[in-house]
Formats: C-alpha cells, structure tokens, sequence
C-alpha cells in the first residue's frame, strides 16, 4: 500500500505495489499546481527543493519496474540543444525557477521539448528551458 509524501502528499510506492496511471495523474496535477505558484512568484526557487527530492524517490521506487533518470544541466543558450540520458526516453519533466516543460513519446503536438532515441532536444528556448547559466533539473522515464 502506497504511503505518500509529507509536503505535496505524492504517492510513495513499496515494491509489492502496482503502478496506477490514475495515481500518476493525480501527482501530476498537485506538481502543476505548486509550480504554478511558483510561476506567480508565490514562493522562490527554494521551492524546488522538496519536488527535487520527491524526484529523487521517484527514481528510488521505480528502479525495478520502469527507470528513471534524473539529472541536470546548465543552460547554454544554444537551441537546438540535445541533452543524452543514455536511453530511449517515454517521458520528460524538465524544471527550470520558473518554468516547466512535459514531453512524452510518441506526443503529436508541436513542442518546444521533444523526447529522442537517447535523451531529449530543447528546440527553442521559447519556453527558457536552455538560458545561459540557468539550471535545469529533469526526470525522465526510460
């Protein structure tokens, strides 16, 4: 039975437990809403921190059943910009203070992030998802 997390109340999965996309969706959506505040300058990038360490259980519950990749990079300026993870990625949360970017595989729309056979490319820098001595933290599902 999934117990959840103490600020944002995410599910935290055991081993034994099964993965439901509705738990996924629900996470989704709280991780939208906290970032959303961020983005009305409710809160600083200080905010980050809780959701960077909820990522980093993410990956530590996934490992067995999905994985998941969870790094960094600072921003170059340069778009076309494509950033390796090592393997095909299914989905992408990129977050930057301000800012965050969703791509999933196989996603029909134009975006400004596309996942790619080995990581994921920023296209423009539109959304400042590649600033110049920006940071960026991401999660992708593998």
């Amino acid at each position: 039975m999934a117990t959840y997390t103490a600020n944002y109340q995410l599910h935290q999965w055991v081993p034994e437990d099964n993965f439901l996309r509705t738990d996924f969706n629900q996470d989704f959506q709280k991780i939208d809403a906290a970032l959303a505040g961020l983005e009305a300058g409710k809160v600083g990038p200080e905010a980050l921190e809780p959701l960077e360490s909820g990522i980093a259980s993410a990956q530590s519950t996934a490992n067995g059943r999905a994985r998941a990749v969870v790094g960094s990079y600072t921003g170059d300026g340069v778009c076309p910009r494509t950033i390796s993870v090592g393997a095909p990625v299914k989905g992408l949360i990129l977050l930057s203070a301000s800012d965050l970017a969703l791509a999933v595989s196989g996603g029909n729309k134009p975006s400004q992030v596309a996942v790619t056979s080995s990581g994921f490319r920023i296209e423009s820098n539109f959304m400042s998802m590649n600033t110049s001595g920006a940071s960026y933290t991401y999660l992708a599902i593998v």
